[in-house]
């Protein structure tokens, strides 16, 4: 009888732990809902054009990253666009190079440059 009893008791709990782990992804279910309404909610739709190879690539590289065209995309210009601030603030640093090198107000620090710094009292 304690057998039947415990192996209930089992069975009991591996129902209960079911329900939570249900009840856990239902939950996350939801959120990922909520969540993707409200990013999309934000967004804007465009349409773009492709040539056939460009749609067939595009699919490609989404198939093989378990992921949207619409993600490739958006993943590909947030690369894009962040190549090209990289570009400016690599001109901007060059064109003021000399600048930096000449005007001793813009190197008056460099002469600490070695110096070991002294911690903070704590």
């Amino acid at each position: 009888m304690k057998n039947h009893s415990a192996s209930s008791r089992c069975i009991a709990e591996e129902r209960c732990w079911a329900r939570e782990c249900v009840g856990l992804t239902l939950i996350r279910l939801v959120y990922k809902i909520y969540t993707t309404r409200q990013v999309e909610a934000e967004m804007e739709r465009i349409q773009i054009l492709l040539e056939p190879v460009e749609r067939q690539a595009l699919k490609q590289l989404a198939d093989e990253a378990n992921t949207s065209m619409s993600n490739i995309v958006r993943g590909l210009l947030r690369e894009r666009l962040k190549e090209r601030r990289r570009a400016k603030l690599r001109q901007a640093a060059q064109l003021m190079a000399d600048e930096y090198r000449s005007d001793p107000d813009l190197t008056a620090f460099s002469v600490l440059d070695g110096e070991e710094f002294l911690d903070a009292p704590r």
